[in-house]
């Protein structure tokens, strides 16, 4: 089950700040800008979510090729020094 958060009116915050909290624009901006930046700062988009599972998906896909090549040069190997002591 998701749940939605709605998004954080930072213009209605300012405004609320200047009106009722007594603060100046410069003061009330910063304090919404704080208030927004906590809320959603360590939160993951689903842009954030689809570019981390590219790289994993990119960097899976490089260790299994270094793998393959690994165990093919292994073969390549035993197999030459398998036929050089078969042959003298």
């Amino acid at each position: 089950m998701t749940t939605h958060t709605p998004p954080f009116d930072t213009h209605r915050t300012i405004e609320r700040l200047i009106k009722s909290g007594g603060f100046d624009k410069k003061q009330a901006e910063a304090i919404a800008e704080a208030v927004n930046d906590g809320l959603t700062g360590g939160v993951a988009t689903s842009a954030d979510i689809a570019r981390l599972e590219t790289r994993l998906t990119n960097q899976t896909w490089k260790i299994v090729l270094i793998g393959v090549g690994m165990v093919g040069g292994f073969i390549a190997y035993a197999t030459s020094v398998i036929l050089s002591a078969m042959a003298g």
